[in-house]
């Protein structure tokens, strides 16, 4: 994997300007492009807590590693215990964060071997490096908390492992071997795979612009070093509930179909327990798509809906957890991609699997499958390319939609049989 500081202290790439954000794309295109083969996983620094997602925008980085590199875990260091615009979480052990017991989110935790990112002579002594009973403790900890342990060993001004370092480490392979009766990752959450940026936001009270600057605010004033500079950013609502916020995505985009909501992470007030969605093409014409309750916790929430054209999304905070206000870290949304199913020509019907049809699954792509049942319904189920269910449905159109939820887009496979 590779570490990535989007926050450049020499050069100072931090306000996102186009020659910025050009500079970064361009690296991390060098980087992924092929040169290196697979890259499992890219670990972001400098990014949320420094100068926010909104600054070098969230989207235009996920696009450009996921095509190149689909597979490509990407993580934020961020401090949050929930996946906000990263594939995994990542827990920076050195700023005194542990990932917590019964954690069920996909993470990785990084300790350092010698007790500093980088290499130094004196610390990567045997005797100074982590030990092999610490290294094995993590992972008998972390491997139940569904957390990968990201042990950082630096190298040495030659740029390889050092011996006592090499030493160490196979050390810990023989001496450790996975828990094979551990349960399988649980589901995971929807995510917003497909990210739209706002250009702006407007609020009914409170100062808008905080829900979108990107910035986490995940960091207490005990590791103020580590915090959103200047501090907490966070849209606070004043008056009676309900009180809302309405991005402006600066363009009307097709398939808005997801809204997610970061609540305050320093303190437990003003989280939304009780909201509602709206679309709007023109701000002054609104229509509900969603409604529901969200727990009273710090967790990234979202919430998914039927995709439509929108310009305008905003959420209504109707109840929140304590005290008077609504209180929001971020509020982002996505495109929800949708996908036509054409059933067109005759086929051998026996077997339940006999037509198999795998494609690239984007938004608004039609796929033509030869399948006719002779005026039979027809069942169809779609899978991803792990194996899980992300669409199902009976129809004697000839045709299905389904719109791919939350982090099951990539490669489907469409199962159709007779229904009798």
């Amino acid at each position: 994997g590779f570490y990535f500081s989007m926050w450049d202290v020499a050069n100072g790439v931090a306000d996102g300007t186009p020659a910025e954000r050009a500079f970064v794309l361009g690296q991390l295109t060098e980087l992924l492009g092929g040169t290196y083969g697979e890259i499992p996983l890219l670990m972001i620094d400098g990014w949320d807590w420094k100068m926010g997602h909104r600054a070098i925008p969230y989207r235009e980085i996920r696009d450009t590693v996921k095509k190149m590199q689909p597979n490509c875990l990407l993580t934020d260091m961020n401090g949050l215990m929930s996946p906000w615009e990263v594939d995994i979480i990542f827990v920076e052990e050195p700023k005194g964060l542990y990932c917590p017991a019964g954690n069920t989110y996909a993470a990785c935790q990084s300790p350092t071997i010698s007790g500093d990112w980088f290499w130094d002579a004196s610390a990567a002594t045997a005797g100074s490096l982590m030990s092999l009973s610490s290294i094995l403790s993590h992972l008998n900890n972390l491997e139940s908390r569904y957390c990968n342990l990201l042990l950082n060993c630096p190298p040495n001004r030659s740029g390889v492992l050092d011996a006592a370092i090499v030493e160490r480490l196979a050390q810990v392979g023989n001496a450790w071997s996975p828990d094979t009766a551990r349960p399988p990752l649980p589901p995971q959450p929807p995510n917003i795979e497909y990210p739209v940026t706002p250009v702006s936001a407007t609020a009914s009270s409170g100062e808008a612009a905080n829900a979108i600057d990107g910035f986490a605010d995940c960091f207490s004033s005990m590791q103020s070093n580590y915090c959103t500079n200047p501090g907490q950013t966070l849209w606070t609502s004043s008056g009676d509930l309900p009180q809302y916020v309405t991005l402006d995505l600066g363009k009307i985009i097709g398939n808005i179909g997801m809204v997610g909501y970061l609540p305050q992470t320093v303190a437990t007030a003003g989280q939304i327990t009780n909201y509602s969605v709206s679309l709007s093409i023109d701000n002054s014409s609104f229509t509900q798509v969603a409604t529901g309750t969200w727990p009273a916790n710090r967790d990234y929430k979202t919430v998914s809906f039927t995709p439509a054209e929108a310009r305008y999304v905003r959420l209504t905070a109707n109840a929140v957890s304590s005290g008077s206000a609504a209180i929001a870290s971020e509020v982002d949304c996505g495109i929800l991609p949708s996908v036509s199913v054409s059933i067109v020509s005759p086929v051998r019907a026996t077997d339940p699997r006999s037509i198999r049809h795998a494609t690239r699954a984007m938004a608004g792509a039609v796929f033509t499958i030869p399948v006719s049942f002779a005026g039979k319904k027809a069942a169809i189920a779609v899978y991803d390319c792990k194996g899980r269910l992300v669409g199902k449905t009976i129809t004697e159109k000839g045709t299905f939609t389904f719109t791919t939820p939350g982090r099951s887009s990539g490669i489907h496979i469409l199962t159709l049989r007779p229904e009798q």
